[in-house]
C-alpha cells in the first residue's frame, strides 16, 4: 500500500514537471515564474508582504493618476505582482467598469473584497468625492477574508477626498447592516456589487438588506451567475431577479463559468 502511495506521489510530481516545462516552452520562463508566484499568493495571502513596501508607495500614485475602466482594470489585473487582483475573467470585469465608469457613482458598496481588485477598480471610477464601502467577512467561505495588514493598503485606493469604510464583518449580521444605515445617513447608494457569500440564502440575504439603500437609476452587480457547483446559489437568484428587472449579462460563450449580471434599478 506504501508503495502505491509512493508511486502516486512520483506520477503527480512527474505530471506537474511536465506541465511546467511545457508551459516554460510556450510562454517562457518570465511568464511561468509569474504565474507560480500568483498561485502561491492565491494559497499564502502572507507571502504578498514581500511586496508590501513597494504597493504602499505604488498604490497612491496610481490612484491619483487612474481614471478609467480600461486603466483601472489593467492595474488591477497586471500591477504590484498579485498583491491586489480581481478574482473575475478581465474581459467580464472591464465589462462592468465600463457601465461603472458611466454612472460615476458617488457611493459604492461592495459585498465580498478578498484581494482588492475590485475595490480598486471601483474606487477609480468614483466621484472625487465618494464613499466606498467595503463588506468583508475574515475567514468566509468563497474566498473572503483579506489579512488585516491589508487595510492600510486597501486605504491607500483613496484620492481626492475619497473616503474608504473597511467593514470586516458578516454581511448578514444585522448590526452591519446598521452601520451601513449608519454611513449612509439617508443617501443612496449608486453602485451596489454583490460577490460574498454564493449560497442561495447568503445572496439572498445580502440583496434584500442592501438593494433598498439603491437609488432609482442605480446598479446591482452580481458575481458568479453561472456555476455549475451545488453549493452555488447566485445563477438561480439571478434567474429570479432578472424576471423583474432590465439587466445584462456578461458571459463568455462556450459555457465558461463565472460572469457577472447587472440590474438597472427603476
Amino acid at each position: 500500500m506504501l508503495s502505491n502511495v509512493f508511486s502516486n506521489k512520483i506520477s503527480m510530481k512527474k505530471s506537474y514537471l511536465r506541465r511546467s516545462l511545457t508551459m516554460i516552452k510556450e510562454n517562457g520562463l518570465v511568464a511561468f515564474l509569474k504565474k507560480a508566484w500568483r498561485a502561491l499568493l492565491s494559497r499564502y495571502d502572507s507571502l504578498g508582504l514581500i511586496l508590501y513596501p513597494l504597493a504602499y508607495f505604488k498604490i497612491p500614485k496610481a490612484a491619483q493618476k487612474i481614471s478609467t475602466a480600461t486603466s483601472a482594470v489593467n492595474f488591477s489585473f497586471d500591477k504590484i505582482g498579485g498583491i491586489i487582483e480581481p478574482t473575475q475573467i478581465r474581459w467580464e470585469l472591464s465589462s462592468l467598469a465600463q457601465i461603472v465608469e458611466s454612472l460615476h457613482p458617488r457611493i459604492i458598496l461592495e459585498v465580498g473584497t478578498a484581494r482588492g481588485g475590485t475595490l480598486f477598480t471601483f474606487s477609480r471610477l468614483a466621484k472625487d468625492d465618494a464613499i466606498i464601502i467595503s463588506i468583508d467577512l475574515p475567514g468566509g467561505n468563497f474566498g473572503g477574508g483579506y489579512p488585516q495588514w491589508k487595510e492600510s493598503l486597501y486605504k491607500k485606493f483613496a484620492a481626492g477626498s475619497q473616503k474608504i469604510f473597511l467593514l470586516r464583518a458578516d454581511s448578514h449580521s444585522d448590526q452591519t447592516v446598521k452601520k451601513i444605515r449608519d454611513i449612509l445617513s439617508g443617501r443612496k447608494i449608486d453602485f451596489l456589487f454583490i460577490d460574498g457569500d454564493h449560497t442561495y440564502e447568503g445572496v439572498a440575504k445580502d440583496f434584500t438588506s442592501y438593494s433598498s439603500f439603491v437609488r432609482e437609476g442605480g446598479i446591482i452587480a452580481f458575481h458568479d451567475i453561472r456555476s455549475p457547483e451545488p453549493t452555488y446559489g447566485v445563477p438561480r437568484l439571478w434567474s429570479e431577479l432578472k424576471q423583474r428587472h432590465s439587466y445584462k449579462e456578461f458571459l463568455i460563450p462556450g459555457g465558461v463559468n463565472m460572469g457577472i449580471g447587472v440590474l438597472f434599478m427603476k
